[in-house]
């Protein structure tokens, strides 16, 4: 089983590395990172289970709030995704920070920018919405993001509506290491 979670994060290098690129998609696009220079608001938060693979078709659709409570005001600049995931009874591999796998060197969060910082007063709600569509081999995903203040009136959108494709069970790409295959080690004799 496998279990995404999802972290609003403060982090101007990460958003301003994700502007450089010159492209019109960039922020279309999630991204495996190594988030060391970032502010993180509240805790991470579970999104999507699933069990892997899964050769049916279906949509989930869910959305998270998180509730800023700090006392000054912060800037959204995107969310960090994590997984947990239980590859056989007794052994799991995670990079959420609270139940990190020790000696993951190489698995990294990825990091979801939004395409205009968000501004988040205290007591601001910050909802996500969050799409997963899968198809027989492929998955999509697409995300939006609403800021709103204590009585509820909504202050600021960002909208990612483009489709990220993501190919299960692989991917030779920058976001390869969110679906992965991995084998059970053949004990020697």
């Amino acid at each position: 089983e496998y279990t995404s979670y999802l972290h609003p994060i403060s982090s101007p290098k990460l958003w301003s590395s994700v502007k450089a690129i010159p492209n019109s998609f960039s922020f279309e696009s999630p991204y495996v990172v190594n988030i060391c220079s970032a502010t993180f608001i509240g805790e991470p938060k579970p999104a999507f289970s699933f069990h892997h693979p899964k050769k049916t078709k279906d949509t989930i659709h869910i959305t998270l709030a998180f509730t800023h409570t700090a006392n000054s005001p912060t800037i959204i600049h995107g969310f960090a995704g994590y997984f947990h995931s239980t590859l056989y009874p007794g052994t799991t591999m995670s990079t959420v920070p609270t139940t990190y796998t020790e000696g993951l060197h190489s698995w990294f969060p990825m990091y979801f920018p939004v395409n205009e910082p968000l501004l988040v007063e205290c007591g601001d709600c910050v909802e996500v919405s969050l799409w997963r569509d899968c198809g027989v081999t492929s998955v999509w995903y697409e995300w939006a993001v609403a800021v709103k203040s204590k009585s509820g009136v909504c202050r600021s959108t960002s909208i990612h509506l483009s489709l990220i494709h993501i190919s299960e069970p692989t991917r030779q790409a920058e976001i390869s290491y969110a679906v992965f295959c991995l084998k059970k080690k053949k004990k020697k004799k």
